[in-house]
């Protein structure tokens, strides 16, 4: 009996000890990674969660092209108003010519955007400013067709600009129709334009720098245009003074059409141009350009230049090989006998102690000139005629122009005498 007692109260505590345990039994948790310790990881990769199917967005969807539509009234009282109608929407960098029907209607199927939507039939025309066309919409529009309008005025040029002509086109639009010719006077019309529309206009004419008027709506009247000259490009070659010129060819040319060999250049080619005996040139300017170069070649010579090019006026002179003289290094010496009976005069000039080189000139007239003196340096000028003493004077030239003006002094009666004195 004490036994079976012993027995029970050891079962007992055993299974109390049991549940204690299970009780107290820590949930198991993986250790803390010290971030000293290289972190230990699983070589396969997690597994991915399936993607959604994607979402319908009817927004996001393209909507289509734009429409319009719509009809073309005729003339009031022209009931043959629409024949050879057409109708073009014009949107700038682009235009469309719709589908017309008899009657004038049309359809117009476009990309979103803004658009002139232009009717014209003969001598009448009309338009639609401004249409809005958004993607999948559609839009009406009706146009009263009229009479067609002009633009006139009047281009003023330099001399040289002959033969000018104008052309027009929708503005921003660079489609350019015929070349007008301008009256002499410098008027000019241009017909058959749609009233409210805006163009260019572009004038030409040979020796003339185009020029472009942007954004005229018409119609319009009493338009003032000014057209320059192509520009001149003026320049020297330096040489000594007592040398002649050695230049043969001198010439502008677009860098990329610089003759590859000296024996290519032509004596013809309207780019070139002649030297004169100082070795000074004019050059005309190709229209539009802006960068060219300058090639001049002789006998030894070859020479090349950059040119710039300025959108307005002309470019700088230039000097090949400098010094160069300018254009008026030189002198020119007028010599007037005042008093001279008719008959005409006679001059000499020369540097004073060269008793080897000198100029001369005469005249029929009581005046002569002499050409391309060299300035600042002392000359003995002499000056006479059939009826008048020959005067002897110091004169110092200066570069430019110099008026010598001498009084005649009767010659005696005899022999042809010798006066020396001032004027």
């Amino acid at each position: 009996m004490r036994l079976c007692v012993a027995l029970g109260i050891v079962l007992t505590v055993l299974i109390a000890l049991t549940v204690k345990a299970r009780v107290r039994r820590p949930h198991h948790r993986p250790p803390p990674v010290d971030d000293h310790d290289e972190a230990v990881t699983d070589p396969s990769p997690p597994p991915r969660a399936a993607p959604e199917p994607p979402s319908f967005d009817p927004s996001a969807q393209a909507l289509g092209p734009a429409h319009i539509f719509g009809r073309v009234l005729p003339p009031p009282g022209e009931p043959g108003g629409l024949q050879g109608l057409t109708v073009t929407a014009d949107g700038g960098a682009r235009s469309v010519e719709a589908r017309t029907f008899s009657d004038g209607r049309f359809d117009l199927h476009l990309p979103p955007g803004q658009y002139a939507i232009v009717a014209a039939a003969g001598d009448w025309a009309g338009m639609a400013a401004s249409v809005p066309a958004r993607a999948g919409g559609e839009h009406e529009v009706t146009i009263g067709l009229g009479p067609t309008v002009s633009l006139r005025g009047r281009v003023r040029a330099p001399e040289r600009v002959a033969e000018l002509g104008v052309k027009v086109s929708p503005a921003e639009r660079d489609d350019w129709d015929e070349l007008r010719t301008i009256d002499g006077d410098g008027t000019f019309e241009v017909e058959g334009l749609v009233p409210g529309r805006t163009y260019d206009l572009l004038f030409e004419g040979e020796q003339a720098r185009s020029s472009t008027v942007r954004a005229v709506t018409a119609p319009a009247s009493d338009l003032l245009v000014q057209v320059d000259a192509l520009p001149v490009l003026r320049g020297a070659i330096g040489v000594p003074g007592d040398e002649p010129c050695p230049i043969s060819h001198v010439g502008l040319y677009a860098p990329t059409e610089l003759p590859k060999s000296d024996d290519e250049l032509d004596a013809e080619d309207e780019r070139a141009a002649a030297v004169d005996d100082d070795c000074r040139f004019e050059l005309t300017v190709p229209d539009g350009a802006s960068q060219m170069m300058l090639l001049a070649v002789g006998a030894g010579w070859h020479l090349e230049q950059a040119i710039s090019v300025p959108p307005v006026g002309e470019p700088a002179p230039v000097c090949l090989n400098p010094p160069c003289r300018a254009p008026d290094a030189q002198a020119k010496v007028t010599v007037s006998l005042e008093g001279a009976p008719a008959g005409g005069i006679h001059a000499t000039l020369r540097a004073a102690g060269d008793e080897g080189g000198f100029y001369g000139c005469g005249s029929n007239a009581a005046t002569c000139t002499f050409d391309r003196v060299a300035p600042g340096q002392t000359m003995t000028l002499e000056v006479g005629s059939s009826e008048c003493a020959t005067r002897t004077m110091t004169i110092l030239p200066s570069a430019g122009p110099n008026t010598i003006n001498v009084r005649c002094v009767p010659l005696p009666s005899g022999p042809t005498g010798a006066e020396s004195g001032g004027p």
